[in-house]
């Protein structure tokens, strides 16, 4: 609005030169994150939705698909990873024997090597000796990707709705990652924490620190014995 008003007084010969036309207002950047939710919610999210009711999915295919759901949001809530990490797995990222997991690069994310936890090893190997082959049969596929999709931003959507049945409290995917990095601060320094996220920039890493001290302020406030 300013820059308008400057080049209106330009063109009525109120001034000889718009004196902002080169000003940029840089923006904050500042992250806003969603409210954060505890390794104890994560828990009870994966755990409600693993032991959602055989009569609840219907159809032999749609009981397939919540086997490979369940594996999803597992990598979700103990890996922190995102919809497009998620793509981009293949079979071969995933090593049982070793219970560890391989996350490629991307343009904005660098690889790592995460443990995977106890409770994720049996679905994961379900998935890959029988769900997936099984998936793949009945779609006449063959591909070499871990969870094979034409919308991989449908099927994460798919499953934090049904997450949303049974736990109003969460928003969306983006409330998972970011929950998962905080808690992960909590335990482990930051660049354990920027390795663990993939963060190229140590700097992403800190906007959840900086995050995360803010919220603290605003408890302490809250709680604040004198008030």
């Amino acid at each position: 609005m300013i820059r308008i008003y400057f080049d209106y007084l330009l063109e009525s010969g109120i001034t000889g030169q718009n004196i902002i036309k080169r000003i940029r207002i840089k923006q904050s950047g500042k992250k806003v994150l969603p409210e954060i939710l505890s390794p104890v919610q994560l828990e009870k999210i994966y755990q409600d939705f693993s032991s959602l009711p055989v009569w609840n999915h219907g159809t032999a295919i749609a009981k397939l698909l919540h086997q490979r759901n369940t594996v999803i949001l597992g990598l979700m809530i103990y890996q922190g990873l995102d919809s497009g990490e998620i793509a981009r797995l293949e079979t071969g990222h995933v090593n049982l024997s070793e219970g560890k997991i391989y996350i490629p690069s991307a343009r904005n994310r660098n690889s790592r090597t995460l443990k995977l936890q106890a409770n994720q090893i049996l679905p994961i190997k379900t998935y890959l000796e029988e769900t997936r082959p099984e998936l793949l049969e009945k779609r006449n596929l063959q591909s070499p990707y871990l969870f094979p999709s034409k919308k991989y931003s449908d099927m994460i959507c798919k499953i934090v709705e049904t997450v949303k049945n049974i736990h109003p409290e969460l928003k969306d995917s983006r409330q998972i990652r970011s929950s998962v990095i905080m808690n992960w601060l909590k335990t482990n320094n930051i660049r354990q924490v920027q390795y663990m996220a993939g963060h190229k920039s140590i700097r992403s890493t800190e906007s959840y620190r900086g995050q995360d001290l803010t919220d603290l302020t605003k408890q302490l406030e809250l709680f604040h014995p004198l008030k």
